[in-house]
């Protein structure tokens, strides 16, 4: 058995699990408790609901053998703002959908839902449009060379979700979120109502307030106007050796954001171009002159500064002693 395929197996045993103790409670359990436990179960339609997220939790890790948390994950190994909001909507929305059903049935009323209001409808556009456009637009972006999107060392952080990819706090992301933490709070709290409110409407999912549907449009918006003006900064993080003298050295430039090849882009000492070796997204390889720009031998203790230009945007610099 391969450790690689351990998770989907657990997975897979653990939905087995379940549907043969379901199975085994209709078959064996008597009649009568049958009838109660159904009745259990259909005077509490919110557990039914999050019984349908577990179950849809468990079929995920059976079949792709990965957490939920997977779905988020953008190219470069970080979570994706534009996905989990998308991932929020979609578990809410199905949550929602059996919650209302189930009391739909305690009632005696088997027919589907076949109205769904505008709000909501609305909202769940705003929701996958943004998702589909963000991934567009990243595709575009590092397939041009336009944008580098270093893998992150670290994996996944629920920090990423309003920080961007140099780790600073990201506004957009976090008025997007915000809006859309605002928008599935008090949908929920109308499910609630409809369900057990004074009043209860079981003919359709409750709806979004228009207001609310605007102002999360808004910061939907906002996120993908970013996307379209936004530029990925070359990173500098280290120089290997930092100092160095004598015949020519090999000087490795470490950082992110370089681009997986040369293509427009060069190593600068001083500002001033010069040519590199082997070239990759965190690596370039810089074989330093004996010789200093100008023609002479370098002079001891001599400091200069070395940066990358990728695409026409300039990293920070590092120094390099001679």
């Amino acid at each position: 058995m391969s450790p690689k395929n351990l998770p989907t197996q657990a997975g897979l045993a653990l939905s087995l699990l379940v549907a043969a103790s379901v199975g085994a409670m209709i078959a064996l359990v008597p009649e009568r408790w049958r009838d109660q436990t159904l009745q259990w179960y259909l005077d509490r339609p919110f557990i039914c609901g999050f019984i349908a997220m577990v179950l849809l939790w468990l079929l995920h890790l059976a079949i792709t053998g990965n957490h939920p948390w997977k779905l988020v994950e953008g190219e470069d190994g970080r979570a994706s703002t534009s996905k989990f909001q998308f991932w929020l909507w979609t578990a809410v929305a199905i949550f929602a959908y059996v919650v209302i059903t189930v009391a739909r049935v305690k009632q005696q009323t088997f027919e589907p839902i076949d109205t769904f209001p505008p709000g909501l409808l609305l909202a769940m556009g705003f929701s996958s449009a943004t998702a589909v456009a963000a991934k567009g637009i990243t595709s575009s972006y590092v397939s041009s060379g336009k944008v580098a999107k270093p893998t992150a060392p670290d994996g996944q952080s629920l920090s990423d979700l309003i920080t961007n990819d140099g780790g600073d706090p990201d506004l957009v992301k976090f008025q997007m979120l915000a809006w859309t933490f605002v928008a599935l709070g008090i949908f929920l709290v109308s499910v609630y109502e409809h369900v057990y409110g004074p009043k209860p409407g079981l003919k359709s999912l409750p709806d979004i307030d228009e207001a609310l549907a605007v102002l999360m449009g808004i910061g939907h918006g906002t996120y993908v106007f970013n996307k379209l003006t936004f530029s990925s900064v070359p990173v500098v993080t280290g120089l290997s050796p930092s100092t160095g003298s004598g015949k020519p050295l090999a000087i490795k430039i470490l950082g992110n954001g370089f681009g997986a090849s040369t293509g427009g882009s060069t190593v600068t000492l001083d500002g001033t171009p010069v040519p590199s070796g082997a070239w990759a997204d965190s690596e370039i390889t810089l074989n330093l002159p004996a010789l200093n720009l100008s023609g002479p031998a370098w002079v001891a203790g001599k400091r200069v500064q070395i940066g990358v230009t990728v695409n026409g945007l300039n990293s920070n610099t590092l120094p390099f002693s001679y």
